[in-house]
Protein backbone atom coordinates (compact mmCIF):
# COMPACT_ATOMS: atom_id res chain seq x y z
CA UNK A 1 0.00 0.00 0.00
CA UNK A 2 2.86 2.29 0.51
CA UNK A 3 2.58 2.55 -3.26
CA UNK A 4 0.18 5.49 -2.85
CA UNK A 5 2.75 7.38 -0.80
CA UNK A 6 5.56 6.34 -3.10
CA UNK A 7 3.83 6.92 -6.42
CA UNK A 8 3.10 10.38 -5.47
CA UNK A 9 8.42 14.60 -6.01
CA UNK A 10 11.34 15.68 -5.82
CA UNK A 11 13.06 17.19 -2.81
CA UNK A 12 15.01 19.71 -4.90
CA UNK A 13 14.43 23.35 -4.09
CA UNK A 14 12.64 22.83 -0.74
CA UNK A 15 14.06 24.50 2.36
CA UNK A 16 12.80 24.20 5.94
CA UNK A 17 12.58 27.74 7.35
CA UNK A 18 11.37 27.85 10.95
CA UNK A 19 8.18 25.78 10.75
CA UNK A 20 7.56 25.88 6.96
CA UNK A 21 8.89 24.11 3.90
CA UNK A 22 9.40 26.76 1.20
CA UNK A 23 10.18 26.52 -2.50
CA UNK A 24 11.52 29.90 -3.63
CA UNK A 25 11.33 29.22 -7.40
CA UNK A 26 7.69 28.24 -7.20
CA UNK A 27 6.79 30.81 -4.54
CA UNK A 28 4.89 28.23 -2.51
CA UNK A 29 5.17 26.98 1.05
CA UNK A 30 3.50 24.56 3.45
CA UNK A 31 3.88 24.07 7.19
CA UNK A 32 6.03 21.39 8.74
CA UNK A 33 3.42 19.10 10.28
CA UNK A 34 3.46 18.25 13.99
CA UNK A 35 4.27 14.70 15.04
CA UNK A 36 7.68 14.65 13.41
CA UNK A 37 10.42 14.83 12.85
CA UNK A 38 9.36 14.75 9.22
CA UNK A 39 12.03 14.04 6.62
CA UNK A 40 11.94 15.12 2.97
CA UNK A 41 11.80 12.09 0.69
CA UNK A 42 12.28 12.07 -3.06
CA UNK A 43 9.24 10.55 -4.76
CA UNK A 44 8.78 10.82 -8.50
CA UNK A 45 5.78 12.94 -9.46
CA UNK A 46 5.05 14.68 -6.17
CA UNK A 47 5.59 18.31 -5.33
CA UNK A 48 6.67 17.45 -1.77
CA UNK A 49 6.76 14.20 0.20
CA UNK A 50 7.54 13.85 3.89
CA UNK A 51 7.96 10.73 6.06
CA UNK A 52 8.18 10.39 9.82
CA UNK A 53 10.09 7.70 11.78
CA UNK A 54 6.86 5.71 12.32
CA UNK A 55 6.53 5.32 8.54
CA UNK A 56 3.63 7.69 7.96
CA UNK A 57 3.90 9.52 4.64
CA UNK A 58 2.47 12.88 3.57
CA UNK A 59 2.56 13.79 -0.13
CA UNK A 60 1.50 16.93 -1.95
CA UNK A 61 1.01 16.92 -5.72
CA UNK A 62 0.33 20.23 -7.47
CA UNK A 63 -0.52 20.34 -11.16
CA UNK A 64 -1.76 23.29 -13.17
CA UNK A 65 -3.41 22.97 -16.54
CA UNK A 66 -6.05 24.73 -18.57
CA UNK A 67 -8.89 22.36 -17.64
CA UNK A 68 -8.91 20.44 -14.37
CA UNK A 69 -11.22 17.52 -13.66
CA UNK A 70 -13.67 17.77 -10.75
CA UNK A 71 -12.06 17.29 -7.32
CA UNK A 72 -14.04 14.10 -6.62
CA UNK A 73 -12.74 12.46 -9.80
CA UNK A 74 -9.17 13.55 -9.07
CA UNK A 75 -9.29 12.20 -5.48
CA UNK A 76 -10.61 8.83 -6.55
CA UNK A 77 -8.13 8.59 -9.45
CA UNK A 78 -5.25 8.49 -6.95
CA UNK A 79 -6.62 5.21 -5.56
CA UNK A 80 -7.21 3.47 -8.90
CA UNK A 81 -5.05 0.47 -9.62
CA UNK A 82 -4.21 -0.21 -5.97
CA UNK A 83 -5.28 -3.69 -4.94
CA UNK A 84 -7.31 -4.15 -1.79
CA UNK A 85 -8.68 -0.60 -1.55
CA UNK A 86 -11.77 -0.28 0.63
CA UNK A 87 -13.53 3.08 0.52
CA UNK A 88 -14.45 4.16 4.07
CA UNK A 89 -15.97 7.58 3.40
CA UNK A 90 -15.87 10.48 1.00
CA UNK A 91 -17.45 13.87 0.57
CA UNK A 92 -16.98 17.59 -0.03
CA UNK A 93 -14.92 19.72 2.34
CA UNK A 94 -16.83 22.83 3.30
CA UNK A 95 -15.31 26.27 3.69
CA UNK A 96 -12.45 25.83 1.24
CA UNK A 97 -11.75 27.93 -1.84
CA UNK A 98 -12.62 26.20 -5.09
CA UNK A 99 -13.92 22.65 -5.03
CA UNK A 100 -12.45 20.39 -2.33
CA UNK A 101 -13.12 16.66 -1.85
CA UNK A 102 -11.92 14.17 0.78
CA UNK A 103 -11.63 10.38 0.45
CA UNK A 104 -10.82 8.06 3.35
CA UNK A 105 -9.85 4.49 2.52
CA UNK A 106 -8.13 1.43 3.91
CA UNK A 107 -5.75 -0.76 1.99
CA UNK A 108 -4.48 -4.17 2.99
CA UNK A 109 -1.40 -5.70 1.38
CA UNK A 110 1.56 -7.89 2.27
CA UNK A 111 2.96 -5.07 4.40
CA UNK A 112 -0.16 -4.83 6.59
CA UNK A 113 -3.18 -2.56 6.57
CA UNK A 114 -2.81 1.17 5.90
CA UNK A 115 -5.14 4.10 6.25
CA UNK A 116 -5.20 6.47 3.30
CA UNK A 117 -6.66 9.96 3.26
CA UNK A 118 -6.79 12.02 0.09
CA UNK A 119 -7.83 15.67 -0.07
CA UNK A 120 -8.10 17.28 -3.50
CA UNK A 121 -8.70 20.97 -4.14
CA UNK A 122 -9.34 22.33 -7.64
CA UNK A 123 -9.16 26.11 -8.00
CA UNK A 124 -7.93 28.52 -10.70
CA UNK A 125 -6.77 25.80 -13.10
CA UNK A 126 -4.65 24.08 -10.44
CA UNK A 127 -5.26 20.79 -8.71
CA UNK A 128 -3.67 20.21 -5.31
CA UNK A 129 -3.73 16.63 -4.01
CA UNK A 130 -2.63 15.86 -0.48
CA UNK A 131 -2.23 12.22 0.53
CA UNK A 132 -1.67 10.64 3.95
CA UNK A 133 -0.61 7.00 4.20
CA UNK A 134 -0.34 5.70 7.77
CA UNK A 135 -0.69 2.58 9.90
CA UNK A 136 -4.12 2.21 11.52
CA UNK A 137 -4.28 4.16 14.75
CA UNK A 138 -1.29 6.38 13.88
CA UNK A 139 -1.88 9.77 15.45
CA UNK A 140 -1.31 11.82 12.30
CA UNK A 141 -4.83 12.52 10.94
CA UNK A 142 -5.05 15.84 12.80
CA UNK A 143 -1.56 16.77 11.63
CA UNK A 144 -2.63 15.95 8.06
CA UNK A 145 -5.62 18.31 8.22
CA UNK A 146 -3.49 21.16 9.54
CA UNK A 147 -0.77 20.41 7.00
CA UNK A 148 -2.81 20.49 3.80
CA UNK A 149 -4.69 23.54 5.03
CA UNK A 150 -1.44 25.49 5.54
CA UNK A 151 -0.44 25.97 1.89
CA UNK A 152 0.62 29.48 0.92
CA UNK A 153 0.88 30.47 -2.70
CA UNK A 154 1.74 34.18 -3.12
CA UNK A 155 0.38 34.31 -6.65
CA UNK A 156 -3.11 33.58 -5.30
CA UNK A 157 -2.85 36.37 -2.71
CA UNK A 158 -1.70 38.77 -5.46
CA UNK A 159 -4.70 37.89 -7.64
CA UNK A 160 -2.64 36.19 -10.37
CA UNK A 161 -4.25 32.91 -11.44
CA UNK A 162 -1.99 30.07 -10.18
CA UNK A 163 -1.75 28.44 -13.61
CA UNK A 164 -0.35 31.65 -15.14
CA UNK A 165 2.17 32.09 -12.32
CA UNK A 166 3.40 28.48 -12.49
CA UNK A 167 3.52 28.58 -16.29
CA UNK A 168 5.84 31.58 -16.04
CA UNK A 169 8.09 29.66 -13.61
CA UNK A 170 8.09 26.59 -15.87
CA UNK A 171 8.98 28.75 -18.92
CA UNK A 172 11.81 30.41 -17.00
CA UNK A 173 13.14 27.00 -15.87
CA UNK A 174 12.95 25.66 -19.44
CA UNK A 175 14.77 28.69 -20.80
CA UNK A 176 17.58 28.13 -18.30
CA UNK A 177 18.08 24.49 -19.37
CA UNK A 178 20.80 23.93 -21.99
CA UNK A 179 19.68 22.52 -25.33
CA UNK A 180 20.35 18.84 -25.81
CA UNK A 181 23.21 18.02 -28.17
CA UNK A 182 21.08 15.18 -29.58
CA UNK A 183 18.48 17.59 -30.94
CA UNK A 184 19.25 19.10 -34.36
CA UNK A 185 19.19 22.85 -34.61
CA UNK A 186 17.11 24.62 -37.21
CA UNK A 187 13.82 23.82 -38.91
CA UNK A 188 11.97 20.55 -38.49
CA UNK A 189 12.66 18.47 -41.67
CA UNK A 190 9.03 17.30 -42.12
Amino acid sequence: MLAVGLMLGCTGGWVLEEDRFSHAKRGISISSPPGGPWKLVKVEGSTLTLRNPAGSTLSWIRTCQEHAAPARNESRALLRGIEGVMLVSEGPVDGEAGETWRVNARVGDGGGEREVQVVTRVVGGCTDDWVLVASPGADVAEAFDGWWGSVRAPEVAAGVPPDDALSAVDEAESAAEPESAAEPAGDDPQ
